[in-house]
Parts: structure tokens; sequence; C-alpha cells
């Protein structure tokens, strides 16, 4: 059971550098937006970094843009231009430098973080953004932990039953994500699941998983691998990383139940029939929907990274 904390999800990031879209940036962040510094939900207390750069207009949408697990690279940099040549406020979250260390999937800090940044922009930048029409964009690991957990109450709940609409956001778009989705749970906000068709983590799980509820988009692009968008994988390639692809598992995270292992705070996995994590029905269950490769291939598209990032600023637009 312990390879179950390492599982599931590719940290990968997003990018583009194609034609236009493309602009140079400094892989040190010396490019021209600001910096705030707030502190995250988590029981660390840790201390993040917040980037972004601003329309002049106040009424221009707004968006957060999340990481993948290994932290932010050109790629994330490269969509949060294009987002901002869009006439988007943006907002980049750094989760990593803070802690010193990357994500383990599962960690109850990708959720904690999200929500944190979303409350901080509120407060901070209510004289010049408009709220109630932040969105959030993410990728991969990001994408089923901090993404698809901002849509449901129950999630937003955990961290504050009180006020749990201020980490509520306007859209969100996910881009290959692990669909890992909440027992019980009932998304109450817009949104919308990019998936590849050859990712090892089947974007099919996505499309039952939100079937019965229509403000989930899945929209599957063939022929793509996960990291469709990464310019720099110009043929297939096979990435290694000591991680388990859960193909076609359908875990859910049981907000009620928390774990640790070796330092580290997780909220519990079920499996659909109700079997939680740690248990023989859910290593047994497991043993059926967990692909063995160690790794994934993955291969820029410019056709369907292009495709799929006009399509989030569609949808956020919306």
């Amino acid at each position: 059971m312990k390879h179950l904390l390492a599982v599931i999800t590719l940290w990968l990031g997003s990018c583009l550098t194609a034609l236009a879209w493309a602009q140079h940036l400094d892989p040190q962040m010396g490019w021209s937006w600001k910096k705030a510094e707030f502190e995250t939900l988590d029981e660390d207390r840790a201390k993040l970094n917040l980037h972004y750069k601003l329309q002049s207009t106040k009424a221009a949408h707004a968006v957060l843009i999340g990481h993948d697990n290994g932290g932010i690279s050109t790629n994330e940099k490269t969509y949060a231009d294009f987002m901002y040549a869009q006439g988007f406020h943006v907002f980049l979250l750094d989760r990593i430098v803070g802690r010193k260390r990357v994500a383990r999937p599962l960690e109850i800090f990708l959720i904690a973080d999200t929500f944190a940044a979303a409350r901080y922009i509120r407060q901070s930048f209510q004289g010049s953004i408009d709220g109630e029409r932040l969105s959030y964009a993410s990728f991969s690991g990001d994408g089923g932990f901090g993404g698809l957990m901002a849509l449901e109450p129950k999630a937003r709940r955990a961290f504050d039953p009180v006020a749990p609409d201020q980490f509520r956001f306007y859209r969100v778009a996910a881009m290959y994500p692990h669909c890992l989705h909440v027992k019980d749970g009932g998304p109450d906000t817009p949104a919308l699941i990019i998936g590849a068709e050859l990712d090892g983590s089947d974007p099919k799980v996505c499309q039952k998983a939100y079937e019965k509820f229509p403000q989930v988009r899945v929209d599957i692009y063939p022929g793509a691998f996960h990291g469709f968008d990464q310019s720099g994988l110009r043929q297939k390639t096979w990435i290694a990383k000591p991680v388990i692809m859960p193909g076609t598992c359908e875990w859910q995270i049981d907000f009620d139940q928390r774990r640790q292992a070796q330092g580290h705070r997780f909220f519990l996995l079920t499996a659909p029939g109700g079997a939680k994590q740690d248990t023989r029905e859910f290593s047994q269950y497991n043993q059926g929907c967990i692909t063995n490769q160690a790794g994934y291939f993955s291969e820029y598209r410019d056709d369907l990274t292009r495709k799929a990032f006009q399509a989030t600023v569609d949808f956020f637009r919306q």
C-alpha cells in the first residue's frame, strides 16, 4: 500500500512556445510581474508566493493558475502570459518555494494552498479585480487535487465550515488531471476537464464521475498523451517517473478522514464500494484497475495545445 501515497498523478505542467503565443521569459521569474506572499491554510502555515499581473480595468475576468507537482516552469509562465494577453488579470501560485520541497500526490496542502490563494486574492485585490469572476486553471496533478476539489462544497467546508464560499471559483479548467473525486460529492461550480485519450490515467473515469452533473464538461482529445502541451517533447517520449498510473481506478477522497505517513498529511481514499485505504478490500479493488507502468508517454501537439488553451479562455469568459 505504501506506493499508493506516491500514486496517481503526473507532474508535467503546461506550456506553449509556438508562434505569436510565445514570449521571452526569464526562468528565474525576472519578468515584468509583481510578487506577493501569503500564508497557506494547511497546518504547516507555509508562506507561499503569488506572482501577478493586472489589467488596467477592474472589469476584466481574473484567473489563478496552478503548477504541477514539480513547481513553476517556463510552461506555466508562458500560459500566464498568454492569459494576460487575452485580457485576464493573472495570478500564478507557487506552492513549492515556501516549503523547499515538491508535493507528494494527495497531500492536504495541494488543496489547502488553492483555497488560501483564492481567499487572499479576494481580500487583498478587491479594489483591483472583480472577485466574483476569479477562475482557476490547473494541470496534471494540480488539476486533480487543486482544481477538481475546488468544485466541491464538501471540500471547501473541510477548510472553513462557516464561510466555504470564500474559496469558490467562477469557473475551473483542468487539463489532463487524474480524476479523483469527492465521496458523496456534488460539484456546484462550472468546470471544463480536458482529457488526453492516451493518458495512463484514463480520462473516461472523469466522464463517469461527472456524468450526472451537467455543469462539468469533459472533453477528451483523441490521439493525445499526458502533457500534450509540453513544447520540449517534439516526439513521443517515455517519461520515467516513480509513480503507479491509476489507470481506471475510481478513487474518492473522504474529507471526514485524514492520515499521517512519514510526516506528510493526506486525506483518506476510498474505493467505489466504500472500502477504505489500507484495507484488504481496497487493495483487491486496486489490483484490477492500476496499471503497472513506471512512467508514461508524452508528446507535444501544437494543434491540441492551441485548441485547449483557447477553449479555457472561451470557457472562462462565459
